[in-house]
């Protein structure tokens, strides 16, 4: 008695299920139809865009028409070669034309003309819906164009946009894509609803488009009971049951926005009674079966499940307890081995990123120390004092007051209340201390020109990336030269997230192998020549990540070039 009640309520869970199930499998295979159709249509806008901005094109549409029959075919025939190109890899599209804003066509990528009066023209209705796009890709139904010609053309969806001048980006024409019908139809020709199920396709006015027939009397009913004011309701994914005729069918509907269709899909009643009959059937054959086979394997799966689980569930407090050293046996070949075996290597993985995560932290303040230490250079501070002092005694009092005020401020800036970063702003007036202070002492050597925007004064900057920079032009650039040098100080945006500071010198140049050993890690602790160069590169590269950082052009004898990529950040 227990199992022929069992198996009633089975059948009807059972029928439930299959019902919303087979809902689901409509509702997905519908999304899929919508998804690969969106694919096509976006492969047609793609090659419209293509058309539209394809230079030829675009010069012949900005000229004058060619009153010479001979020219205007000339033009015709270049331009079909283009769209052919565009035809040949997208058999779905039967013909892409291009047209002026008259109407008057410029060429076609599927009808030949031997006459420029055979070719055919846009209507000024179509010119002005495709003007009111205001630039959007425009959709039309099917069967809405008709053209006078002597062979009809069929009529799939057409797309329309408009042509703007490159430079000017004013309208100068229209491009028409005409598509096939037939690559529709093999996107539902999979579909199956069963013996007597039924899939139709149709527009926002109730026009037929799949299947393919002008035979209404299978659909007759479905339009004349207005069913199709029913599918639209958004309020009711799972659709509905309608009757038609004798028969009853689960009608789904899925929207497809950008050419307006309705997709239909109807799954007879009767067929999923069946289904649900012949199943029924086998769980009461099953039933009894399972019941015995649940008794016998009962204590055994239970154990079986329940330790491991227990195991892995008191393997997994620990771990949450901050024991990262312990590890789950994982000798079993089951789901519970799987699940052991993925909990040891997520403990193994967050051990890494741990110690990873530990040693970047100690190189991040290793690397910030010993930028600290070489902020501070006791040779250019023992060397400014005594600069300081030499004119104190020349009586020279006004240029030893500027050497020290320069002095006091360039430390004030190196300083900057231990900052890490700056704004270029405050990197600039830090490097012109500096540029004061090496004036003085090397009065005549060198000239310096600083050429940044003011939009760039307010992003950030790691302190004290431009002064090695020019320190290494100045001693190992300009120091040796017999001429006047000079020092050049550029900044600009690359992109909207990347800057580039460049310091250029006119000075003795570097070699690919120094440049190459400058950008090079380099051995901790090495302070030789390059140290202040590989030491910005490495701080930059810490702070903003490996794709920022110094690039290094040069000329041996002529100039060297020092760019400081830097992304474009705002100083908070």
């Amino acid at each position: 008695m227990l199992l022929l009640f069992s198996g009633f309520i089975s059948r009807i869970l059972v029928s439930d299920f299959l019902l919303n199930r087979v809902i689901e499998n409509t509702r997905q295979s519908l999304d899929i139809i919508i998804q690969s159709i969106d694919s096509v249509l976006n492969d047609v806008e793609t090659g419209a865009l293509r058309v539209a901005s394809d230079p030829v094109v675009q010069g012949i549409l900005i000229k004058e028409p060619e009153k010479e029959l001979t020219e205007g075919l000339d033009q015709y025939f270049l331009v079909k070669s283009i769209l052919d190109k565009i035809l040949y890899i997208r058999n779905y599209i039967d013909s892409i034309s291009v047209y002026r804003l008259d109407g008057s066509p410029v060429g076609s990528g599927y009808i030949n003309y031997g006459k420029a009066s055979e070719k055919k023209r846009l209507s000024a209705v179509f010119v002005r819906m495709v003007m009111e796009a205001q630039g959007r890709n425009l959709w039309t139904d099917p069967g809405s164009l008709k053209y006078t010609l002597e062979q009809p053309v069929a009529s799939g969806p057409v797309m329309y946009r408009t042509v703007r001048q490159a430079n000017l980006g004013r309208v100068i024409g229209i491009v028409e894509v005409n598509m096939n019908r037939n690559i529709f139809s093999r996107l539902y020709s999979h579909l199956d609803y069963g013996k007597t199920g039924r899939f139709i396709v149709v527009n926002r006015k109730g026009i037929l488009i799949f299947p393919e027939s002008y035979d209404y009397s299978l659909y007759s009913e479905f339009f004349r009971n207005r069913y199709l004011d029913l599918v639209t309701d958004q309020n009711n994914p799972k659709g509905r049951i309608a009757t038609f005729g004798k028969e009853q069918f689960v009608v789904i509907s899925s929207h497809m926005e950008r050419l307006g269709w309705l997709i239909i899909g109807m799954i007879p009643m009767n067929e999923l009674q069946v289904y649900s009959k012949n199943l029924s059937l086998s769980i009461y054959a099953i039933g009894l079966f399972c019941i015995l086979l649940e008794i016998l394997f009962a204590i055994w799966i239970s154990r079986s499940i329940s330790h491991p689980i227990r195991s892995l569930s008191d393997c997994m407090l620990e771990a949450a307890q901050g024991d990262m050293l312990i590890r789950m046996p994982s000798n079993r070949r089951d789901e519970i081995g799987i699940l052991a075996q993925s909990f040891n290597e997520m403990l193994e993985r967050i051990s890494f990123l741990m110690e990873q995560l530990y040693n970047e932290q100690k190189k991040e303040r290793e690397l910030e120390l010993i930028a600290l230490q070489s902020q501070i250079n006791p040779h250019f501070l023992y060397n400014s004092l005594e600069s300081i002092c030499a004119l104190s005694k020349l009586n020279r009092n006004e240029d030893a007051y500027t050497l020290g005020k320069a002095l006091a401020m360039f430390y004030r800036g190196v300083l900057s209340r231990g900052k890490p970063f700056v704004t270029i702003k405050e990197e600039i007036d830090t490097l012109i201390h500096y540029f004061t202070i090496q004036e003085t002492r090397y009065r005549g050597k060198f000239s310096y020109r600083i050429c940044v925007g003011k939009e760039l004064y307010d992003k950030r900057i790691v302190k004290l990336t431009l002064q090695p920079l020019v320190e290494n032009a100045i001693y190992h650039g300009l120091k040796n030269v017999r001429r006047v040098g000079s020092i050049w100080i550029l900044g600009k945006v690359e992109s909207q997230d990347r800057i580039v500071l460049t310091v250029v010198d006119n000075g003795i140049g570097m070699s690919r192998e120094q440049i190459e050993e400058v950008l090079s890690n380099g051995k901790r602790g090495d302070i030789g020549p390059g140290y202040g160069l590989r030491n910005v590169d490495q701080r930059i590269k810490l702070s903003f990540g490996d794709s920022y950082g110094l690039k290094i052009e040069s000329r041996p004898g002529y100039y060297t070039k020092v760019h400081v990529l830097i992304p474009c950040i705002s100083q908070e």
